[in-house]
């Protein structure tokens, strides 16, 4: 099937928005025609609350949450910490049983523990790849104000803030590498935020806050790479322009018999709703075999491949420090920002 092409723009491309791994890009402006895809989201947009959506960087979508850098490292550590504590738990078995006649049952403790390239194995690849929760722990999301009609981002430890109606985007088809290793092209929708102008040239100067396409709905499966990017584009101008009550469902609210990935659990029973995502009972009786059918061959080897992962991802986000707001954020945003792991509102200060 052919992949439906979005209009072109009439609006011109700088050149800083090109490079080797950009093979398409188009200017866009809010108050431009639709494009005529639809609007969609998923793990791109945190919430929506109030008068304020706020959408996730590229940065937090690739460092952070179900299936990124941070979710493989933790897998990757949990199967080497689990499979080189079995193998040595059954060398050490054998030993034991070798030497029980002698009456030195000290194997565990001469010879394992006090080894040096033991600890170095269990503790080496988690410490190296600790970098990547960094950024996942430090995001901040970029906020679209429908009330103040602004856009606001921090970046390197100063709040830039856009109005909407003159703000400059830009969606992008980048190509990429999957992590099996074969060639991808995904979108990529930037947004730019003016800093002041050049003093030897006098022109204005930006920097680009990247957001990533929605890449997990249904449609965007058969349409990638700047398609993506369109649809999260078109769902940020969908509640600019008439508010959060005319957007759709998120992507997996859209699909409860197959969810799409969420960016992570945030509790014990999402982690485990996965396995049967849906209530058997309000399921057609005819139905019910297809459903046994998926927990057999889609549920039970996550189950045994990636449960330990999410629990131990659960855990970490409960653990892992936060970053702090700034203040300029909180009040981009009203003080409407509800945290991701309580339900308690930050409340203005006194």
């Amino acid at each position: 099937m052919s992949q439906p092409n979005i209009p072109r723009s009439p609006h011109p491309v700088p050149d800083a928005e090109r490079n080797l791994y950009i093979t398409q890009v188009e200017a866009l402006r809010p108050d431009d025609p639709p494009l005529g895809v639809p609007a969609e989201a998923d793990v791109n947009v945190m919430k929506v609350v109030g008068d304020c959506l706020f959408a996730r960087s590229a940065t937090g979508s690739i460092h952070g949450g179900f299936g990124s850098m941070s979710w493989w490292a933790t897998c990757v550590s949990l199967a080497m910490g689990i499979g080189i504590s079995y193998l040595v738990y059954y060398l050490c078995d054998k030993e034991i049983a070798a030497r029980i006649y002698t009456g030195t049952i000290g194997c565990l403790q001469e010879g394992v523990l006090k080894n040096g390239y033991f600890w170095v194995s269990i503790f080496a690849f988690p410490v190296g790849c600790f970098w990547m929760y960094i950024p996942w722990r430090r995001q901040l999301p970029i906020i679209f104000n429908r009330r103040t009609r602004q856009v606001t981002c921090y970046y390197k430890g100063k709040a830039y803030v856009q109005d909407w109606d003159s703000m400059k985007a830009y969606v992008k088809s980048v190509r990429s590498v999957h992590y099996g290793g074969f060639p991808l092209k995904e979108g990529m929708l930037a947004i730019a935020f003016a800093t002041g102008r050049n003093p030897e040239s006098g022109e204005e100067t930006y920097i680009r806050q990247p957001i990533c396409g929605a890449c997990h709905t249904v449609i965007s499966v058969q349409n990638s790479s700047i398609y993506q990017a369109a649809m999260i584009w078109e769902y940020i101008r969908l509640f600019m322009r008439e508010g959060k009550e005319a957007l759709p469902p998120t992507a997996y609210q859209q699909e409860p018999f197959m969810p799409l990935p969420r960016y992570c659990c945030k509790n014990l029973r999402e982690v485990f709703e996965k396995l049967i995502p849906e209530n058997p009972l309000r399921i057609k009786p005819w139905w019910w075999p297809l459903l046994l059918l998926r927990f057999l061959l889609i549920s039970l080897p996550y189950l045994v491949l990636t449960l330990p992962t999410d629990l131990a991802y659960l855990c970490l986000d409960r653990i892992l420090p936060r970053r702090k707001w700034p203040k300029e954020l909180l009040e981009a945003c009203d003080y409407v920002w509800e945290a991701p792991t309580t339900t308690d509102w930050i409340e203005p200060p006194r």
